[in-house]
């Protein structure tokens, strides 16, 4: 079973306030210094391919907290530049609506898939809002991809 062990933010509030405050500790796996998006609000804990492992997945039970957080330790603003990050999201977005499936391109590259967490997380941020059903179900496919990269032997 996959479980997030990602901290909680310090600060209760908002889903965007608990997701933009400063995380605290110094994580296994992780830099122990935030790395700041772009646009200045994301803060995120890098962790690189090589040392992520199925633990950090967040569980589909897991609250929508812990899959922000475990979005957040791949900038996908910063790899892609942030329109290209959203153009890639907002594209496999609309082809997994269309078929329910993710497109081929996506689901073979690590840093595609974690670009399109990212930029859903951010998405569901900025709406100041849980994600519906839906896009809930499209969220955790990706996490799944992220799984099944993760356990195909190098």
């Amino acid at each position: 079973m996959r479980r997030a062990y990602l901290p909680h933010p310090r600060d209760a509030g908002s889903l965007a306030q608990r997701t933009l405050v400063r995380l605290g500790g110094n994580l296994a796996g992780m830099d122990s210094e935030p790395v700041s998006s772009e646009d200045n609000q994301a803060v995120v804990y890098p962790i690189d391919h090589a040392d992520l492992t199925l633990d950090h997945l967040p569980h589909p039970r897991d609250p929508f907290d812990d899959v922000v957080r475990f979005a957040y330790t791949f900038d996908g603003y910063a790899h892609f530049g942030m329109e290209m990050c959203g153009e890639m999201a907002n594209r496999a977005l609309n082809h997994y609506l269309e078929g329910q499936a993710l497109p081929a391109w996506l689901v073979a590259d690590m840093d595609r898939l974690r670009g399109c967490l990212y930029f859903e997380a951010r998405r569901w941020i900025r709406k100041e809002s849980d994600p519906d059903t839906r896009s809930l179900i499209y969220i955790h496919k990706l996490i799944d991809a992220i799984g099944d990269l993760l356990a195909t032997p190098a």
